[in-house]
């Protein structure tokens, strides 16, 4: 069968999310709709020209007319919006209107689109729902009233070989946050708690990972609270590869952020053997276990953010304990995650 795919996430996200996919010997052909190409196996990608591709609103208008096209064009089994709220009504709306059957694949908390009627709409009407836990599976069932039986939840792939081959014992970095720097990570609330922790614990350090409109923004609120010398943020992109040898040079991830589904960042840092401190938000209480693996913290409570921190630095037992938690839970969901399980998923999914 042939698929089409609306989405907009990074290079490795979109690879990594579109790997069962591939491999599945069901699938032929996936057309994927997406402002920027990328080449993959199997996907046939189809993005805006360049001097489209950097002004947002004629490239969603490209995007909606490739739709269009592509449904009444080519021999398409299955719709799937993956992520943002947008791709899902796009999808919703293209596969109600040639008499196809379509998936969302809510990467982001669905609890966002509680007001929308439009939302709930489409995704009442939708064949499958993928979400990251069971946080937003409870919700969609009991506030949307989505049946059970469409709801899966779709696991990442781990990619644990390349994260051991990258394995180093020593740490430099307290605390780590690793994401994109927009509105909803607040960002600010990290650098505030952080503040207030130095002044308690002056060697304290903070790497950032990441970039994203607001990364100046930061940088500035960096240099206002006068925190150089213990905070480091990369002035380039870095591959992935990078990455895990950062996670494993650090001691903590930290997350501070209103709203999130499950980070894949979470699961990354899981694989670098780190426990965290986050926010209870969207899904990550299925994976972040307050006093076991993680310190579970009020949203935005630059208070229980400090003391989280504190906790780590000041009480080894506590750190240990939490370290130890997270090598059990790596180990356990290095069997849920593989990629063969997530193929067998989507291939009962689109049948």
């Amino acid at each position: 069968m042939n698929i089409l795919i609306v989405a907009k996430v990074s290079d490795y996200k979109i690879m990594t999310t579109l790997e069962p996919l591939i491999q599945s010997e069901r699938i032929e052909k996936i057309y994927l709709v997406r402002r920027f190409p990328i080449s993959l196996p199997k996907v046939v990608c189809y993005s805006p020209p360049l001097f489209l591709r950097w002004n947002v609103i004629l490239s969603e208008i490209w995007r909606i007319v490739a739709i269009f096209f592509l449904c009444f064009l080519k021999e398409v089994r299955y719709l799937i919006g993956i992520h943002y709220y947008y791709h899902c009504i796009y999808v919703g709306f293209f596969a109600q209107l040639f008499s196809k059957p379509y998936i969302f694949s809510l990467i982001e908390n669905p609890q966002l689109y509680r007001k929308s009627k439009i939302f709930s709409y489409f995704v009442r009407r939708a064949d499958a729902v993928m979400v990251r836990g069971n946080i937003s599976r409870e919700f969609l069932m009991r506030d949307i009233k989505v049946s059970s039986e469409k709801i899966h939840i779709l696991l990442d792939i781990l990619e644990n070989d390349i994260a051991e081959k990258l394995k180093e014992n020593q740490k430099k970095y307290d605390f780590v946050f690793l994401g994109y720097f927009r509105p909803e990570k607040r960002i600010d609330v990290l650098i505030r708690s952080f503040y207030r922790v130095i002044e308690e614990f002056p060697r304290a350090t903070l790497l950032l990972i990441g970039e994203g409109p607001l990364k100046k923004a930061m940088l500035n609120l960096i240099k206002y609270y006068d925190l150089e010398k213990n905070v480091s943020c990369f002035d380039r992109f870095i591959s992935q590869e990078e990455v895990y040898s950062y996670l494993w040079q650090s001691k903590t991830m930290i997350m501070t952020s209103e709203t999130e589904g499950l980070p894949t960042v979470l699961l990354e840092a899981m694989l670098c053997e780190i426990p965290f401190i986050v926010p209870d938000v969207g899904d990550i209480t299925d994976l972040a276990k307050d006093n076991e693996n993680a310190l579970v913290v009020t949203p935005l409570n630059e208070d229980e953010f400090k003391h989280a921190c504190l906790r780590i630095l000041k009480d080894e037992a506590v750190y240990q304990k939490l370290k130890k938690g997270i090598i059990e839970e790596k180990q356990r969901r290095l069997i849920e995650h593989d990629v063969s399980r997530i193929t067998a998923l989507w291939e009962e999914v689109l049948k």
